[in-house]
This record gives C-alpha cells, sequence and structure tokens, in this order.
C-alpha cells in the first residue's frame, strides 16, 4: 500500500498492495441527493444489502476487480427494472449487462476510486 500511494506502483502478486474506497451505496459516501433522485434506489439497495462486506472495498493494485464487486456495480449503475431482474437472475458473472450499462457502472467504480485520494 505504502509503495502505491507514495511511489505510484506495485509489486506483482503483493497480498500487501491493496487501497480501501468507500463503496457508493453505503450511507457513508455522502452522496444522499443522487440516492434520492434515482427511482429505482429501493430495488437497487434491496440487491445491494446482500453485499456482506460493510461499507469499503479492497481493490488490490495488482489484480481486477472481483466479479461480485463488478457486479454490485453494475446493480449501481442499472437504469432499469428490466436491468435490475437481469443482475438478480444472473448473479455475479464476468459478462457485461450493456454497453451502457457497463461504462456506467465504471464510471461509479472510477469515482469511488477518485474519492480515494
Amino acid at each position: 500500500r505504502e509503495l502505491l500511494i507514495s511511489y505510484g506502483f506495485a509489486l506483482l502478486d503483493n497480498p500487501w498492495d491493496w487501497v480501501s474506497i468507500s463503496l457508493p451505496w453505503s450511507k457513508s459516501s455522502g452522496d444522499e441527493r443522487a440516492r434520492a433522485a434515482d427511482p429505482l434506489m429501493t430495488a437497487k439497495l434491496a440487491l445491494l444489502c446482500h453485499y456482506d462486506g460493510g461499507d469499503v472495498a479492497k481493490i488490490y493494485a495488482s489484480c481486477v476487480p472481483s466479479r461480485q464487486l463488478l457486479w454490485l456495480f453494475r446493480i449501481w449503475g442499472a437504469s432499469s427494472s428490466a436491468d435490475l431482474a437481469t443482475l438478480r437472475q444472473q448473479g455475479p458473472v464476468d459478462l457485461p449487462l450493456s454497453e451502457e450499462n457497463e461504462i456506467s457502472a465504471l464510471r461509479a467504480y472510477r469515482s469511488a476510486l477518485r474519492a480515494y485520494r
């Protein structure tokens, strides 16, 4: 973690190279305005409540985010009830739901990473 933060690089496969980010759906994220404006928020939170990792996630420098974390960000980026139903059915898989959803999910992920700084 010190190498990543202080020097901008990480050793390959080093289990200690990680940062902890606040997840946007957690109450500690401070994104209440966005939550109130989203008509699907109740349905999203119902799906996200199955995540047992708390309000933060560890992001490792030497690997991609886990399937579960990407799935959770895809839920967060969903723009229709049909998308949420598909995500509920699929569970955490590698396949993106749609191009629009994937872009939205990755933007939310990037935003969470930027908030770490």
